[in-house]
């Protein structure tokens, strides 16, 4: 009932809180390192994520941070040693986000 009530732009804010939920969730004890929350908080400001599908959201950020690990190792460096993501770091996230997405979402 209450979603029924809703206008679109309420729906879409509403299913980007859920996605960033999704997102940062942790288990428990184990913490997820500073450079690979800011390459998924990175992704998620841009709203990057917001074509995944929820069903696959978690695999695909272990795969978003796995393909940064891969073809941007030194973005992931820098982060950690300096806490900063400059616009070439952000570029490279964007471009390791839409490889996956090409992959991901035409299966």
């Amino acid at each position: 009932q209450f979603g029924s009530d809703l206008d679109e732009s309420t729906k879409a804010l509403l299913d980007y809180g859920v996605s960033l939920y999704a997102l940062l969730r942790q288990p428990l004890y184990h913490p997820m390192p500073l450079e690979k929350q800011v390459v998924l908080l990175s992704a998620a400001r841009r709203k990057l994520l917001m074509d995944v599908p929820p069903s696959k959201l978690e695999a695909f950020k272990d795969e978003l941070v796995a393909q940064m690990e891969r073809t941007a190792p030194e973005v992931l460096q820098g982060i950690r040693e300096t806490k900063t993501l400059d616009e070439a770091g952000e570029a490279a996230i964007a471009r390791a986000v839409e490889e996956l997405k090409a992959g991901w979402l035409h299966e």
